[in-house]
């Protein structure tokens, strides 16, 4: 089964807007399709074939493919997405808030 769409954008620090590289982002709950941010805070990520995903998925109209994102970094609270249940493709920019 396939999973999400295709999604690219940036991972940055919310106060001060600069770029945050070498962030994870995935779809939440499968380590398998993990991206890092590059230099820039840029990533892209894919729809996924998977053979098994848990927990269950949500199902709308289009399909699976607003499944949403988890975001980490070192140093960083770490964050989720929630893409828009549009199949088209998305760039998004997600601002981390760094931890106390």
């Amino acid at each position: 089964m396939q999973v999400g769409k295709h999604i690219d954008g940036t991972v940055v620090d919310k106060r001060t807007g600069a770029p945050i590289v070498g962030a994870e982002v995935l779809y939440r709950h499968k380590s398998s399709t993990a991206v890092l941010t590059d230099t820039n805070g840029a990533f892209a990520i894919d729809r996924q074939v998977v053979t098994y995903w848990a927990p269950v998925l949500p199902v709308d109209y289009f399909g699976f493919y607003h499944y949403p994102l988890a975001i980490r970094a070192q140093g960083y609270k770490s964050k989720a997405y929630q893409p828009s249940p549009r199949p088209t493709p998305e760039s998004a920019r997600i601002e981390l808030k760094i931890t106390r």
